[in-house]
């Protein structure tokens, strides 16, 4: 944790937390293994501080040609919702354009993180050095620091 804070301070070059933009980011995958499963969702919302930017939406589904019924029992996106989506390719530099300078926040973000860097890496794309926030792990911090007592 400590690690993060000093890299988030730097990154931040000594702005006041209510004045760095954040974008809280989830996606939606065919599956868990980078390897052979695909990206179907791309989600992320804008905040200033703790102010939800509620215009600075982004919301992209992917075009993708292969789906199981396992995929669509948990994410509930079904093939035909998508099959007028753009492919990732064209996503990429808008998704790119939404995240400058800011610091991106999520659940589990190290499996976001590496199915969004998979595409870039495809199409030679260079994704910027960014410091993200897993709320997750923050949780886990917290929840140990508090020595054990009830934290919710």
């Amino acid at each position: 944790m400590l690690k993060f804070l000093e890299r988030f301070r730097d990154s931040a070059k000594s702005k006041a937390i209510k004045d760095c933009f954040f974008v809280v980011l989830d996606t939606e995958l065919t599956g868990l293994d980078v390897k052979r499963d695909e990206l179907l969702s791309l989600g992320a919302i804008k905040m200033r501080g703790s102010q939800i930017l509620l215009g600075e939406i982004f919301y992209r589904e992917v075009y993708v040609s292969r789906f199981s019924k396992e995929t669509v029992a948990i994410h509930k996106i079904l093939p035909s919702e998508i099959e007028d989506s753009p492919e990732i390719s064209k996503i990429l530099p808008e998704f790119l354009e939404f995240i400058k300078d800011s610091v991106l926040v999520g659940y589990h973000t190290k499996i976001d993180l590496t199915f969004i860097k998979k595409y870039f890496r495809k199409f030679n794309l260079m994704f910027p050095r960014v410091t993200s926030v897993d709320v997750y792990r923050v949780y886990q911090w917290l929840k140990k620091k508090s020595n054990d007592r009830c934290f919710l």
